[in-house]
């Protein structure tokens, strides 16, 4: 049996209040269409979306929490958490879009640029056409350039998206006052020792990790 096929759905007490603290939150940010009925934990969900033990998920009627975690906080810890995760989801739905355009818009440029740059290129070097014995060369200079753009791309566009993360957190902070919630429950997370996601860790990592964001949530609470 895989990660994926180990669920437990919410029908117990503490998943009630869960649900109910969720409700809470929605109406306090301004959230009207809050739709979850459901607690789910789960370690992934759709076509193999993680389930982050610090990032709630929601979907159609179902919160998705991560099942490495349950049973390990009190339900009224989950309140910052939610808060932060329904601000991104919903507060910054267009940036988050925006983002995804853009890495995508990213990709079909480079491509694109990396096509034309590798023709011209041959081109010059091969006046007369390029010989039948180097074909392979054809594609040497494109794959050079098409790896240096996406890249390029990756390092641009991941800092971005890390920071929406922060940016909710930020919000769920100085806007509601759960700052110092949020930092504490993310510290209990960290302590448990549930940091075993490498897409999270690197310059290309488009979710910053449980540590960045305590880090970064402790140095705006000073500020």
């Amino acid at each position: 049996m895989n990660d994926a096929d180990h669920i437990s759905y919410g029908t117990s007490e503490k998943n009630g209040t869960i649900l109910q603290i969720g409700q809470e939150v929605s109406s306090r940010i301004g959230i009207s269409q809050y739709r979850a009925r459901r607690v789910q934990w789960i370690q992934k969900y759709g076509k193999g979306k993680y389930v982050l033990p610090d990032l709630p998920a929601f979907h159609q009627d179902t919160l998705f929490l991560s099942d490495k975690l349950e049973g390990k906080l009190a339900p009224e810890d989950w309140r910052a958490l939610l808060c932060s995760s329904l601000i991104y989801d919903e507060k910054l739905r267009l940036k988050r879009r925006f983002g995804v355009a853009a890495t995508l818009s990213g990709f079909v440029l480079v491509f694109l640029a990396a096509y034309l740059l590798s023709s011209i290129l041959l081109s010059i070097w091969f006046p007369r056409g390029l010989p039948s014995y180097s074909i392979v060369g054809l594609g040497v200079p494109f794959i050079a350039m098409l790896i240096g753009g996406l890249w390029l791309v990756g390092a641009i566009t991941s800092p971005y998206t890390r920071h929406l993360i922060f940016i909710a957190d930020r919000m769920t902070s100085r806007e509601l006052g759960l700052g110092s919630p949020l930092l504490i429950s993310l510290k209990k997370i960290e302590t448990l020792g549930l940091e075993q996601y490498p897409f999270r860790r690197g310059r290309f990592a488009h979710v910053p990790s449980v540590a960045d964001r305590i880090q970064k949530l402790s140095k705006d609470s000073e500020a």
